[in-house]
Formats: C-alpha cells, sequence, structure tokens
C-alpha cells in the first residue's frame, strides 16, 4: 500500500529552476530572446533543430539571466525546436519557436495601434529602431498613413 508523507515531500528543486525560463519574440524573424534565473546560474547551451531534425544552429551560452539571439539571416521562415541544456548537458527546456516574415509586420501593426490607442509619441523611437534592418520598413511606413486603426 503507498503512503504520501506530507513531512518530506519529494524534492522539485530540478523543475522549480527552470520555471520562469521563457523564450519571448515567438513568433519572430529570427531575433529572440531567453530569459531564466538558471541562464546566470550556470553555463549552459543552446541547441536549435529544424522541422527536419536537423541542429541548424548552437552556442554556449554566457552567465546572464537574459540572453539575446540576432539569427534572422541564419534562420529560414518556418518551424523550429529550441533545446535549452544545463552545464551538466541535461535538456532543462524545450520551445516550439516559429520564424516568419510576418512576425515583423505583426510586431510594426500592433506597436503602432498603440502609438495610436495612448497617443504616446515615445514608442516611436523603439519602433524605429527596430525597423531599421527591415527591408520592407518603407512599403510599412506608407500603409501606416492609409490603414485605419479602431
Amino acid at each position: 500500500m503507498a503512503r504520501f508523507d506530507l513531512m518530506n515531500p519529494m524534492s522539485t528543486s530540478e523543475t522549480d529552476s527552470t520555471k520562469d525560463l521563457v523564450l519571448f519574440n515567438n513568433p519572430n524573424n529570427g531575433n529572440f530572446s531567453l530569459q531564466g534565473s538558471i541562464l546566470q546560474k550556470e553555463f549552459c547551451s543552446v541547441h536549435i533543430y529544424d522541422a527536419s531534425g536537423r541542429m541548424v544552429f548552437s552556442s554556449q551560452l554566457s552567465k546572464n539571466k537574459v540572453q539575446h539571439f540576432g539569427l534572422e539571416h541564419r534562420l529560414a521562415k518556418g518551424n523550429y525546436l529550441v533545446k535549452v541544456k544545463g552545464g551538466s548537458k541535461q535538456q532543462l527546456k524545450v520551445f516550439k519557436m516559429t520564424v516568419s516574415e510576418l512576425a515583423n509586420r505583426w510586431l510594426f501593426y500592433s506597436s503602432v495601434h498603440s502609438i495610436k490607442k495612448t497617443g504616446s509619441s515615445e514608442p516611436v523611437l523603439s519602433l524605429l529602431k527596430g525597423l531599421i534592418k527591415l527591408p520592407q520598413s518603407e512599403f510599412l511606413l506608407q500603409q501606416l498613413l492609409v490603414l485605419p486603426f479602431p
């Protein structure tokens, strides 16, 4: 007969250390970030696999809570698995990530909508900084002038 001992519960420290590990900007254009306390506690690595299972990117990470990746010219549009491994090579977490050219447009339109809704022009500078690298930014800015927002 099985018994549960509430005084000595099983440890969950392994799962707790990755609880706050997140990938953000998903979908994205190949530029994304990982954030979590485990990233500054131990040397981790990231491995990105395409839909066929082929590793397309691998990197050792420095001990920083936030890690930024600028892979817009290395990842084609599609679906990827992003595996984060700890210092002892154990798998910490796996993320599904979508790379899409539409991710830039979505970011642009949602930012513009936010600017129009709040009436604040401060986000414009950060928006323009992000668009400088986009080949379609001039086209999107022209569309801004003709598209109504609720």
